[in-house]
Order: C-alpha cells, then sequence, then structure tokens
C-alpha cells in the first residue's frame, strides 16, 4: 500500500507540468541553461537554562546552531542543504531537491520536516516561545526522509500536502516493511484565520525504552525511573508515562492534530489539539499484552508586540525604530497553556512503571526584545504540573518543575 503511495508520489510530480501550464509549440533553439543560485542562511540560539528544581543549576548552552545553503539549480528545480552544528557533532537537519513547476503541485524528496503540526513545522528561530509543547514535541515527527507532492489552491486559501516518510528521525534509514502516509490540509479563508488538519500513520515494530536490554530487577517486576526512560519529557529532562524497559509496540501508530491560528495587527493566537493511538504494546514484566496506548494533548498560545508592530506566524518582528538607528526596538509578551495526557488505564497500565504521571499542565509566559528583525533577546518562565510525584532530579522527587531560559538569537 505504500509503496503504490510512493509510486503515485512520483507521478503527480512528473505530470505537473501539464497540470501547470497548457501544451506551448517546441522552441526554436534551445534555451540556455541559467545559473544556480545559492543563499547562505542560518540562525544561532545561544542559551542560558536555569533550572529551579532543587539539586539542579542549568547553565549556560547552545541550543542551536545552524548553517543552511539553498538556491535553484533551475527556475523550476530547488534545492536546500542545512547543517546543525549545536552538540558534541554535526549532524544533516535537512536536505532536499524540489520539483516546482507552479505554486499548485510541487514535488519534495529528501530530509525535512513532516507536514504535521503548525508549531513543529515552523521554524524554530521564529516561534514566540524558547520550548515547544510537550505535546508536540513528543507526538510530531519533524525532520525525516521522504517525498511528499503538495501545494497552494485559489490564491492561498487551501494548501494540501499528501507524502510518505520513513518516520525513523533524522539521518537514519527505514528498517520498517512500509512507510508512514501524511495528510495535511490548510484553509485559509482570509482575515488572518487558517485552520489545519493533519495526519499520519504507519505501522511500528519498536522497542519502546531508551535501552537495549532490560535490566533484571525490572524484567522481575521491580522497574524503576530512570533518565534514559522513553515517554513524554520536558526540556528539564523530567519524563512522565513512562514505558517498562522491556516494552515494545509492534502495530500501528496514528496522529491527528488540529491546528488554528489568527493574527490581527499586534495579536497572534494560535492553537492545537493532538492525539495519538499506539496499539499491540506489551510487556512481559508488566503481563501487558497487545494493548493500546492513547495520548492527547492541547495547548493555547497568544503574543502581543507593545510597541504596534505586525505579528504574523512563521515570521519575525520588524521593529519599526530598531536599535540601530537609536530606537527602544519591539517587545512582545508571550503566554502559553498546555496540556497533555496518556490513558494509563487498568488495562495498559502493565506496560508503564508503577507510579509514573499520565497527566501534565503547563504554564509559560515571557517577554521578546526584537533589537531588529534578525536579532532578539528572550526570557521565558516555564513551570510544569503533574499528577504524581516524579523525579525531577536523581534525589528529588515532585509534583511540579520550574525553569527559565533567557535567550540571544541572531538570524543570518
Amino acid at each position: 500500500m505504500k509503496s503504490k503511495l510512493i509510486t503515485l508520489l512520483l507521478a503527480a510530480g512528473l505530470a505537473a507540468p501539464a497540470m501547470a501550464q497548457e501544451a506551448a509549440p517546441a522552441p526554436a533553439a534551445k534555451a540556455p541553461e541559467t545559473a544556480v543560485t545559492v543563499k547562505v542562511t542560518g540562525y544561532g540560539q545561544a542559551d542560558f537554562v536555569s533550572n529551579q528544581n532543587p539539586g539542579q543549576t542549568g547553565g549556560f548552552k547552545m541550543r542551536r546552531m545552524r548553517l543552511a545553503a539553498e538556491g535553484d539549480l533551475n527556475p523550476d528545480v530547488g534545492y536546500r542543504v542545512m547543517g546543525e552544528f549545536a552538540g558534541t557533532s554535526a549532524v544533516l537537519q535537512e536536505g532536499w531537491v524540489e520539483y516546482k513547476p507552479s505554486t499548485t503541485l510541487r514535488l519534495k524528496m529528501g530530509q525535512y520536516k513532516v507536514p504535521f503540526s503548525q508549531e513543529a513545522v515552523g521554524s524554530a528561530a521564529k516561534a514566540r516561545l524558547a520550548e515547544a509543547p510537550i505535546a508536540v514535541v513528543y507526538l510530531a515527527p519533524y525532520e525525516d526522509q521522504g517525498a511528499m507532492v503538495y501545494g497552494k489552491l485559489g490564491d492561498g486559501w487551501l494548501e494540501y500536502a499528501l507524502g510518505a516518510f520513513n518516520d525513523t528521525g533524522k539521518n537514519q534509514d527505514n528498517k520498517k516493511s512500509s512507510e508512514d502516509a501524511v495528510v495535511r490540509l490548510v484553509l485559509s479563508p482570509g482575515g488572518g484565520l487558517s485552520v489545519g488538519f493533519d495526519y499520519v500513520t504507519g505501522k511500528r515494530d519498536d522497542k519502546l525504552f531508551a535501552v537495549s536490554a532490560p535490566t533484571a530487577a525490572c524484567l522481575a517486576g521491580a522497574c524503576t525511573f530512570t533518565a534514559k526512560g522513553t515517554g513524554p519529557k520536558s526540556f528539564l529532562g523530567t519524563t512522565f508515562a513512562q514505558f517498562r524497559e522491556d516494552a515494545t509496540g509492534k502495530g500501528n501508530l496514528s496522529r491527528t492534530d488540529i491546528n488554528l491560528r489568527w493574527s490581527y495587527e499586534s495579536i497572534l493566537l494560535m492553537a492545537e489539539a493532538l492525539s495519538a493511538d499506539r496499539s499491540k504494546v506489551s510487556s512481559a514484566a508488566g503481563g501487558a499484552t497487545d494493548v493500546n496506548v492513547n495520548y492527547l494533548g492541547d495547548y493555547v498560545q497568544v503574543s502581543w508586540v507593545m510597541t504596534g508592530e505586525a505579528n504574523a506566524y512563521d515570521k519575525t518582528v520588524e521593529p519599526n525604530s530598531p536599535t540601530s538607528t537609536g530606537g527602544w526596538g519591539a517587545w512582545e509578551l508571550k503566554a502559553r497553556m498546555e496540556n497533555f495526557n496518556v490513558d494509563i488505564n487498568t488495562t495498559n497500565t502493565g506496560a508503564f512503571v508503577a507510579g509514573t504521571a499520565k497527566t501534565m499542565s503547563g504554564m509559560s509566559y515571557g517577554v521578546n526584545w526584537w533589537l531588529n528583525g534578525r536579532t532578539r533577546m528572550s526570557l521565558d518562565q516555564f513551570t510544569y504540573t503533574y499528577d504524581q510525584v516524579l523525579p525531577v532530579t536523581p534525589a528529588t522527587t515532585a509534583k511540579s518543575e520550574s525553569g527559565m531560559v533567557l535567550r540571544f538569537q541572531f538570524i543570518y
């Protein structure tokens, strides 16, 4: 089924010229090839993280440092290569080629963001808060290898995407027997309003824990929390809804996202509701066999540029009076409420560590200072509350945790 989908994607891309324009007589002479264009772009985010949990301090961290080259090989063929240089080694973040005969139908292949979740597909350099909602981080595929056809219809009032992806993450070969199918639709009727629907589904054969071999204690039924546990995780490192060490998932994983955004002058409102269903989850240690696990998350986020500049999705704020001209730049207030729930019930509880939390609620707020459209400083405060006491540090347990992120960001 998935191989047929890939064939259809390729066929649609090859048929694009016929859909994009009427047939024209052959030219009298071959037109010369246009020069390859190259544009160097990127951004960096230098953070100071204050982990406000007892016994934790945080520190300085290079959150992202990305360098990209993009452009056209011909007027109808584009490309992009982007590396991530933060961390201990450089990795390929994106690398793709695109056939773009028209805005209504395009074909893209390579490694790039899967069209799922408006928060995930937007640039991290243009996100209003320093960290994404936990439900988005855990459920959205982000960058992956695959192919899709996509485009805009009716002067952009409808955007669509149809694709197939490995769903193995960045720079990982597909070891499954099939690919994930992805569908995206975004309706923009006007007035700054957009409503979207995203869906991705595929078969799994996963180890649901981050280590290769379960401990003897866990196999005997005495699983404990560990920093390497797999489950939804805050950026401060706390994991909840943690699977047992021998847990596996050998069924389907289907994810749905409904998103909304509205921008009006200096105000930007964003909201999403995400859900997922994972089937055939098993744990011999917990006595769980082929059970289902359901996830449900949401957030509502609003930002307001106090100095009156335009505020739009996936765009930076351009100050009317940048600091380079002696002005004060643009100042933006922001806040977000989020929730994430994992349905741990009497049927599937054996797949999880005993006593793990199954719900999280979060509150985040802060301020952005845009010195210009390419530079900003931000200060964000995050608080997460759980329904069970969790080990927020190796030696400390609590039902809530807090942290602050001070960020200096530049775009070039």
